[in-house]
């Protein structure tokens, strides 16, 4: 015995492809959003260097030891600090650029 049921055929094709498609657009939606989030914490890596750096630069100095010459300070004006940055590289249609994604200044008190 044989059934020709032509009425279910079409909405269960209807709802295989209709969860097919929910399913390929949330997994779209899922990488796009993780590109979106590694960019937005560029700052806290630059951070963790950073307080390591003044870590090192505290402990170097209470102990009278030379400060070694990896820390990233400046000498401006007078004044030293630790500066850090993260650039990105971009290629545009007018060449290369170079774009801030996050820089610190951290000033050294005498």
């Amino acid at each position: 015995m044989i059934f020709k049921n032509k009425r279910g055929d079409l909405s269960v094709t209807l709802l295989i492809i209709g969860t097919f498609l929910l399913c390929a657009f949330a997994i779209v939606v899922f990488l796009f959003s993780d590109v979106k989030v590694n960019n937005s914490f560029v700052g806290v890596e630059i951070m963790n260097q950073l307080n390591a750096e003044v870590d090192a630069y505290r402990f170097y100095s209470n102990e009278g030891m030379k400060i070694p010459s990896y820390l990233n300070i400046i000498n401006s004006k007078g004044e030293e600090f630790f500066y850090l940055e993260k650039t990105k590289k971009k290629i545009t249609l007018e060449g290369r650029k170079t774009q801030f994604l996050f820089s610190v200044k951290y000033s050294i008190p005498s």
